[in-house]
C-alpha cells in the first residue's frame, strides 16, 4: 500500500511541474473545433494482440490504485478510475508488459462526463477522394484501416498519443468530409425509470377530461392504420409481449451480432437499474387494441428493435459506494444502430428516447449553454436516413429533447441535429416539466409524467417480472422518454395511411396540425405546440376528386387518391335509383371508378362511399357528394322586402348548376337575388319572372307571372304560369329574416333558430291576412361558395332551434340555406 502511495506522490509531483505545458486538446465535428480537457482520475486501455483481458483486469485491480476496473467497447478495452489523478500515462502504459496502449479520458467540460478514445478514427472521403489518399498522407501512422458502407472508413492507429493530431490531420487536408477520433462517451435514457383495452382509461396522454392530451380517440375515427410500418425503437432491447402480438421483429445489437435487439444479458445488478426502457416506449407507440392490456397509439405497426445499451460502469458516492451505473457506447456502434435502422431494418420510423449525457448534474445552471458532445459519425448517420431511407423519401427520426433543464439550457445531443423531430414532455395540466429540455432545436411537446420511476404513464413492461414491476405492465413510466415514442406513433400512423409522405412533409405536417401552446407561434419551450393526433391524420387521408360536378349518363370518374398498395377497395352509391349500377369492388391496383345517371329522367343528390379494407385495424370510409342527372324540378320562392325590393330564391342543385333570372326581360344570374322596383307610390306592377337552371347534364325553364300591389301595404300575388292559366304556389309575405344563425364566425358549431316576435313563434302570412303554420325548420343545406353540399339534413319533427356541427370544414364563406315549406332564407357564415 505504501509503495502505491509513493506512486501517486511522485507522478503527481511531475504533473505539477509539466501538466499545465499541454497545448488546447480538440477534435473537428459539425464543422468546428470541439476542445477538450484532460481527465486524469481515468485511464482506457487496450491489452496487446493475444493478451487475456480478464487476466490484465485482475492484475491492474491488484498492482494499480483504483477505484474500479470495467470492461468495455464489447469487452476489448479496459477502463481504470482513480480517487486521484495520475501524471504521467507512460508510467501505466510500463507498470504491466499485457498493456499495449492507453489514454487519459477527455471532457469537453472540466465538470462534464468524461470520453475515451478507443485507438480508432473514423471519417468520410469526399467522392473525389481515395482512401489511399489518405493513408499515404497518415504514412506509417495506421495500423490497418476497414472499409464500410457509405464510403466511410475505420483506422486503426499505431500511436494513442498522436490519435487527435492524425484526425485533426486528416479533416484538415480537405480530403473527407468529416474525421474524429471513435470516442467511447456516456449515453442516457431520458426517464430513470377509445379503445376497450383494459388500461387504456389510465392512459390520460391519449385521452382526457381537458383535452390536454394527443386526441387519439380522435384520430382513431379515421383511421387506426392501412398498412404495416416498421418503427425501429433504439434503445436499450425490446422482446415479444402480449400486448404486440407477435408485431416485434427481429432486429440488431451493434456490439454482439447474435443479439438481434433484444435486452441485453450483460445486466447490471438488479438493485441498480432494470431493463424495459424499450419495451415501455415500444408500447406507446404499436400496443395492440385487442381488450388486452394498453392501447397504441398505431396498433398495426412492426417494432424493430435495436439495443444501444449494453457496456456500463458503476457509479460511486463520496465514500466509494456504488450507487447506480453509467451507459457507454461509442460512436461507431450508435452510428451503425442508426444504419442499420434505415437500411437493413427497412425502418419507417426511427424512435429515439436517449440522448448524451452532457454535464455534471451537480453544476445545475438552467441558463447555462452546456457542453454537448458532437459526432459527426452520428450526425451524417442520422442524415442518411432522413435523405435515403424508405426508398428516397426518407425515414423520420424522432428523438427526446432530453430531461436536462435544470442543469443547462437547451436540448441533448442528437436531439439537437437538424431535421429530427425534437420532444418535449408537458404533464397533464398542460405545463412544461421542469425537467424538459427545451431550446431553438425544439418541435413539439406531449403528455408525461414524472422522472425516477415517479411517472404516471401507463405502458407495457417486460413479461414476467423482468422488467420495472412483477407484472407485464408498467404505471410509473415518464420523462421526455415517454413523449418521443407518441410523435413516432403519429408518425407512423400517417405513413401507415399515405405511404408516399417524404420525411420533410411528416415532419412539417405534425408541426402545422399541433395545438399551439404558450406564446403564439413557435417558441423555444413547446415548439410548434401540443401533439395532434387527429389533425396529423386527417391531413393524410386519402381523399376523392371527381372529373365533373354532376353525374350524367355519360360517366363522371371518380378517384381515390393516395391509396396505399395491397388494400381491398369497395364502392357503393346512393340512393341506387340514381345510379346504373350502385355498389361493386375496384380491381388491384385500379382507384378509379366511373359512374352513370341512372336514365336521362333521375334528378338527385347522390352519396358515393369508398372502403379501404387490409388486415390493418378497422376499414377506412371516406364519402363525397355529387349530384345526379338533371337540374331538379323546378320551383322558387318570390317575396318582397321594403328596403330591398322583390327577393328571389331557388334551391341550389348542385352538379355545376347555374341560375338565370329573367325579370320583365332584364337578366339576373345567382341563386338567391333581390330586384327592383320598389313600392315608391300606390302603383301594382307586374312582374314577368322566369328561372332557367342548367347543370352539366341539361337544363330547365319556368316562368310565373305576378303582381306587386303597393298600397296601402305591399303584396306580392302570385299571377299563374307565364302565358295563363293560373296556378303557382303563393307566395309568403316576409319583411325580416325569420332566423337567426350564430355563432357567425363559427369554427366548431352553428345554431338555427327561429326568431321570437313580441315574445311568440313569428308565424307564416298569407296575402290573405290569415296566419298559416308556426315558422319551423324543415331543412337545412349548407354549400361552399363553388355549389358542393356540404351539409344536408330534413327535419320530419320541424324543430324550431337546430345545432350543426362545421368543425371538419376548411376555413372560409358557406351558403346556409333553411327551408320552411315554399319559404328559404339564406345566411352566409364566415368558418374559421
Amino acid at each position: 500500500m505504501k509503495v502505491k502511495v509513493i506512486f501517486f506522490i511522485l507522478l503527481n509531483i511531475i504533473f505539477t511541474i509539466s501538466g499545465n505545458a499541454q497545448s488546447q486538446l480538440y477534435y473537428w465535428s459539425a464543422g468546428e473545433k470541439q476542445y477538450l480537457y484532460t481527465d486524469r482520475s481515468s485511464i482506457i486501455i487496450s491489452p496487446k494482440p493475444n493478451e487475456n483481458i480478464d487476466l490484465l483486469r485482475g492484475n491492474i485491480q491488484t498492482h494499480i490504485q483504483s477505484q474500479d476496473v470495467s470492461k468495455l467497447h464489447s469487452g476489448k478495452l479496459l477502463l481504470i478510475r482513480t480517487n486521484e489523478d495520475v501524471s504521467d500515462i507512460e508510467t501505466i502504459k510500463r507498470s504491466n508488459s499485457a498493456i499495449g496502449a492507453a489514454a487519459f479520458g477527455l471532457k469537453l467540460h472540466r465538470s462534464g462526463p468524461s470520453m475515451y478514445l478507443t485507438g480508432e478514427i473514423l471519417l468520410q472521403l469526399r467522392k473525389e477522394t481515395v482512401i489511399d489518399n489518405i493513408l499515404s498522407l497518415i504514412k506509417s501512422e495506421y495500423d490497418s484501416y476497414e472499409s464500410r458502407k457509405h464510403n466511410t472508413y475505420k483506422i486503426k492507429v499505431v500511436n494513442w498519443d498522436n490519435i487527435l493530431d492524425i484526425a485533426n490531420k486528416i479533416y484538415e487536408s480537405n480530403l473527407v468530409t468529416y474525421c474524429h477520433p471513435n470516442f467511447i462517451a456516456p449515453i442516457q435514457k431520458h426517464q430513470v425509470v377509445t379503445p376497450t383495452d383494459e388500461l387504456y382509461p389510465q392512459q390520460y396522454y391519449l385521452n382526457q377530461a381537458n383535452n390536454i392530451d394527443i386526441n387519439a380517440p380522435q384520430a382513431w375515427g379515421l383511421s387506426r392504420g392501412i398498412n404495416n410500418v416498421r418503427v425501429a425503437v433504439i434503445d436499450d432491447g425490446v422482446e415479444a409481449h402480449e400486448d404486440m402480438n407477435g408485431r416485434v421483429l427481429l432486429g440488431f445489437t451493434p456490439s454482439d451480432p447474435n443479439g438481434q435487439g433484444a435486452p441485453t444479458n450483460n445486466l447490471p445488478p438488479p438493485n441498480l437499474l432494470e431493463i424495459g426502457h424499450g419495451q415501455a416506449c415500444a408500447g406507446i407507440i404499436a400496443a395492440t387494441h385487442d381488450n388486452v392490456g394498453i392501447a397504441g397509439i398505431s396498433p398495426c405497426s412492426q417494432i424493430i428493435p435495436i439495443n444501444i445499451f449494453n457496456d456500463w460502469i458503476p457509479v460511486f458516492d463520496f465514500f466509494g459506494n456504488i450507487i447506480g451505473i453509467q451507459w457507454q457506447e461509442d460512436a461507431l456502434d450508435i452510428r451503425d444502430a442508426i444504419d442499420w435502422a434505415w437500411d437493413d431494418g427497412e425502418a419507417d420510423v426511427i424512435s429515439n428516447s436517449w440522448g448524451y449525457n452532457t454535464v455534471n448534474p451537480q453544476d445545475n445552471d438552467p441558463n447555462a449553454p452546456g457542453f454537448i458532445p458532437n459526432f459527426d459519425e452520428i450526425i451524417f448517420a442520422i442524415n442518411r436516413a432522413r435523405t435515403q431511407g424508405r426508398g428516397g423519401l426518407g425515414s423520420v427520426v424522432v428523438f427526446s429533447s432530453g430531461n436536462f433543464h435544470q442543469q443547462f439550457n437547451g436540448v441533448t445531443f442528437p436531439a439537437n441535429v437538424n431535421g429530427v423531430i425534437t420532444v418535449g414532455a408537458i404533464n397533464q395540466n398542460g405545463n412544461i416539466w421542469n425537467y424538459s429540455s427545451r431550446g431553438p432545436e425544439m418541435d413539439l411537446v406531449a403528455p408525461s409524467g414524472n422522472l425516477n420511476l415517479q411517472g404516471d404513464v401507463t405502458t407495457t413492461d417486460r413479461m414476467n417480472g423482468n422488467g420495472y414491476e412483477a407484472g407485464n405492465y408498467t404505471d410509473r413510466f415518464g420523462g421526455t422518454s415517454a413523449a418521443a415514442p407518441q410523435v413516432s406513433g403519429v408518425a407512423a400512423l400517417m405513413l401507415s395511411i399515405n405511404p408516399n409522405l417524404t420525411e420533410t412533409q411528416v415532419r412539417t405536417i405534425l408541426q402545422q396540425t399541433a395545438t399551439d401552446m404558450g406564446a403564439s407561434g413557435f417558441d423555444n419551450t413547446f415548439g410548434f405546440g401540443r401533439l395532434n393526433a387527429h389533425a396529423a391524420i386527417q391531413a393524410v387521408m386519402p381523399t376523392i376528386t371527381s372529373s365533373s360536378l354532376a353525374v350524367c349518363t355519360n360517366g363522371t370518374t371518380f378517384t381515390l387518391n393516395n391509396v396505399p398498395a395491397g388494400v381491398t377497395v369497395t364502392w357503393t352509391a346512393t340512393p341506387a335509383n340514381l345510379f346504373q349500377t350502385s355498389s361493386g369492388t375496384l380491381p388491384t391496383g385500379v382507384n378509379t371508378l366511373i359512374l352513370n345517371a341512372a336514365n336521362n329522367n333521375v334528378s338527385g343528390q347522390g352519396t358515393i362511399t369508398f372502403t379501404i379494407t387490409t388486415g390493418c385495424g378497422n376499414p377506412v370510409q371516406l364519402q363525397t357528394f355529387a349530384w345526379v342527372g338533371l337540374a331538379q324540378s323546378l320551383s322558387f320562392t318570390a317575396s318582397y322586402n321594403q328596403s330591398q325590393g322583390v327577393m328571389l330564391s331557388t334551391p341550389y342543385v348542385g352538379g355545376g348548376a347555374t341560375a338565370m333570372w329573367s325579370v320583365n326581360g332584364t337578366q339576373h344570374a345567382g341563386f338567391d337575388i333581390f330586384v327592383q322596383p320598389l313600392c315608391i307610390d300606390y302603383t301594382n306592377i307586374p312582374l314577368e319572372i322566369s328561372l332557367t337552371v342548367e347543370n352539366q347534364c341539361d337544363l330547365k325553364t319556368v316562368c310565373t307571372q305576378y303582381m306587386l300591389k303597393c298600397p296601402p301595404s305591399p303584396l306580392l300575388t302570385n299571377m299563374g304560369s307565364c302565358g295563363g292559366g293560373g296556378g303557382g304556389e303563393e307566395p309568403e309575405f316576409h319583411e325580416e329574416s325569420q332566423y337567426s344563425v350564430s355563432p357567425n364566425p363559427a369554427s366548431r358549431l352553428v345554431n338555427v333558430a327561429v326568431v321570437p316576435v313580441s315574445g311568440s313563434i313569428k308565424t307564416n302570412v298569407s296575402p290573405s291576412g290569415k296566419t298559416k303554420n308556426t315558422v319551423t325548420i324543415q331543412s337545412i343545406v349548407l354549400t361552399d361558395m363553388n355549389g358542393q353540399v356540404k351539409y344536408s339534413s330534413e327535419f320530419l319533427n320541424e324543430p324550431e332551434k337546430v345545432q350543426i356541427d362545421i368543425s371538419h370544414l376548411m376555413k372560409g364563406i358557406y351558403i346556409l340555406k333553411i327551408s320552411n315549406r315554399n319559404y328559404i332564407e339564406s345566411h352566409r357564415i364566415v368558418v374559421e
